[in-house]
């Protein structure tokens, strides 16, 4: 028909707009980068400032030889993975207690418990990794806070956010420890510094 040359001017000039078989930039071509390029990009924040902080926040308490509660409680957010208990920890030569196995867990084997008594401060850096969510996986747990609250030693205990309101309702976390302390969100000028940082040429 008289149309139809009009119609094929149509379809080729849409058809220009779309990739062809080898454009790599169709989202189902494009690859995911990978840890090392994401860093090298955009460089995940120091978490130097959070352990000082810790340190600042804990020294007074630490060494007071009679603290009205033995326990400080810190609660981070569940995505934390660097560890800020654990360097914080390390950093000043505290005792860490071991994590227990899954096996130790569903058996509730209390040997691997720590001591309630030292003359070093204790840090369970990670409470949600001293359970199972199954039904042999709370009496461990619930063994540790009924010990911790009796404790004659300085004690630091870690735990995600998450894990601490699931703790707190179906072992009472919240009840045997005292209120968690919890870092100030990366608020707009340490986020601008990070982004001024990364834009900085290397």
């Amino acid at each position: 028909t008289a149309r139809e040359p009009g119609r094929r001017k149509v379809v080729r000039f849409w058809r220009s707009f779309r990739p062809t078989e080898a454009d790599e930039s169709r989202p189902d071509a494009l690859k995911p980068a990978g840890d090392e390029i994401l860093d090298e990009v955009a460089a995940r924040p120091d978490v130097g400032p959070l352990v000082d902080i810790l340190q600042s926040n804990l020294t007074e308490w630490l060494g007071t030889t009679q603290p009205r509660r033995w326990v400080t409680t810190i609660v981070l957010p569940p995505c934390e993975e660097f560890g800020i208990v654990e360097k914080w920890a390390e950093q000043n030569g505290f005792e860490v207690a071991p994590e227990p196995t899954a096996e130790e867990i569903l058996r509730a084997d209390l040997r691997c418990l720590p001591e309630m008594k030292g003359d070093r401060p204790l840090v369970i850096p990670r409470l949600e990794r001293w359970v199972l969510r199954h039904h042999h996986g709370l009496q461990l747990v619930r063994e540790l806070l009924m010990r911790l609250d009796s404790i004659e030693r300085h004690c630091v205990v870690g735990c995600n956010s998450w894990a601490w309101l699931w703790l707190s309702e179906v072992a009472d976390a919240s009840a045997r420890l005292p209120a968690p302390l919890t870092p100030a969100a990366f608020e707009g000028q340490r986020l601008g510094r990070w982004v001024h940082a990364l834009a900085e040429p290397s």
